[in-house]
């Protein structure tokens, strides 16, 4: 890879990631016989199809640059551990992005040796959710002997925008979308989460609290959507945002939701193309309303926003406003704790693009789980694979409790399922109330 500077959104989560670690960490399972020397070799393979899975980064302040190594991906090969447990770890331990790459890889081989579960955590600087479950898709391809196609790399982010998003009509939307934010601040007073204390920016690592959604309850809350006509995602943001309000006594809650823009830039960009390709909207959520009429307002919102161009504006504005070092961060990280969007944030992929088979093996459980660092307390990361609703809540340690985010996570949920359970059945017919 050609050696180049970081882009404003690259300098952005690099700043974030060397005050508190920013990764993105996923695992998938492989079902049958895997021998580690095939992992090994696939993920050499990966490396070579992917030009920013071969870069560091170097220099100083606005100068630091991605540049070329040679260092392999480390794999470490963990026997008989909980997948889990090894997800939450990768989450608060930085990728060594001085002597790079900017990923990492863990192979879970279970004690009979019937499945190995494969966990990659990889930079922010360069990855999303979408990113990650692309390259664990590649990584077993690669293990299984088969060739994805190489990729040239791309220019940073910023550049692939369409034209009308950028120079002085991007800056001119960012100032819009800036003032109507600050408006909506001052009307609405929403609320936020809680930390029960305070911890320091240097000091934030990220947990996990990890849930299921399967089977017949999956099928159920799908269908009661479709039913009402809103989205999977509309209805677990406004009920999340319910649940969050309730606790603050607060009625209207700001919920970030990052959108993925991949197919909006010039060119498009493909999924298995390494970066970072996301930008988080706010949708003001009224706690007061009913849940469903809340779930259509989310989708209705998040739609004028992207028809707006906000997630490009968005990016924009964080590239004008974000430090170049560390040492300049502290007051933009205090007005993220106050105002920003990722305070409370839901990403949901949807439906991901790893198949359920990939060369010899089956292959389940595709998921992600995001690294808060120093912008946010409570972000849920949402997959559908193999007919599970992976649901991955991180939340910065200390900062808010373990056993709190566990009674949030099943309040929400259970609330979700009652919702659900009184549009359809369990057996997928109309209840009464839908009819």
């Amino acid at each position: 890879m050609t050696t180049r500077a970081l882009s404003p959104l690259e300098r952005w989560y690099d700043v974030a990631d060397r005050i508190s670690p920013l990764n993105v960490t996923g695992r998938l399972t492989v079902h049958g016989r895997v021998d580690v020397a095939a992992l090994r070799r696939g993920l050499n393979a990966m490396q070579c199809i992917h030009p920013l899975a071969r870069v560091a980064v170097a220099g100083d302040g606005p100068g630091r640059r991605f540049v070329s190594t040679a260092t392999p991906i480390p794999l470490r090969v963990v026997t008989a551990a909980d997948p889990d447990e090894i997800v939450a770890r990768e989450l608060t331990e930085r990728v060594d992005a001085g002597t790079g790459p900017l990923l990492r890889a863990t192979a879970v081989p279970a004690a009979d040796g019937t499945t190995t579960d494969l966990v990659l955590s990889v930079s922010h600087r360069v990855a999303d959710g979408t990113t990650l479950l692309s390259l664990l898709h590649d990584w077993v391809e690669c293990a299984a002997g088969i060739a994805p196609p190489p990729r040239a790399g791309l220019p940073p982010t910023e550049e692939l925008f369409p034209t009308l998003t950028q120079g002085l009509a991007g800056e001119a939307a960012a100032d819009r979308k800036a003032r109507d934010d600050r408006a909506d601040l001052a009307r609405y007073r929403p609320g936020r989460v809680v930390a029960d204390r305070v911890v320091s920016h240097s000091d934030r690592r990220t947990g996990l609290v990890r849930r299921e959604i399967t089977g017949t309850q999956l099928a159920t809350l799908v269908a009661a959507c479709r039913a009402v006509g809103v989205s999977v995602h509309g209805l677990l943001g406004a009920v999340l945002a319910r649940v969050v309000g309730r606790e603050s006594a607060a009625g209207w809650v700001t919920l970030g939701s990052p959108i993925d823009f991949r197919a909006e830039l010039d060119p498009p960009v493909d999924r298995h193309e390494m970066g970072s390709f996301v930008a988080t909207l706010p949708t003001l959520v009224d706690t007061t309303q009913d849940p469903w009429a809340a779930a259509a307002a989310v989708s209705t919102d998040l739609t004028a926003r992207r028809g707006r161009g906000e997630h490009f504006s968005m990016i924009t504005a964080l590239g004008r406003a974000a430090p170049a070092t560390p040492e300049e961060a502290g007051p933009f990280l205090d007005d993220l704790d106050r105002n920003g969007p990722i305070n409370l944030c839901l990403t949901n992929l949807g439906v991901c693009g790893v198949p359920d088979r990939i060369g010899p093996w089956p292959v389940t459980g595709a998921q992600f789980a995001a690294g808060i660092s120093v912008v946010g307390l409570l972000v849920a990361a949402v997959t559908t694979h193999g007919g599970v609703l992976s649901v991955n809540l991180t939340y910065v340690l200390g900062a808010v409790g373990t056993a709190r985010v566990t009674r949030l996570a099943d309040e929400w949920l259970a609330e979700v399922a009652l919702l659900v359970a009184g549009v359809v059945r369990t057996d997928g017919e109309p209840s009464g109330a839908a009819r």
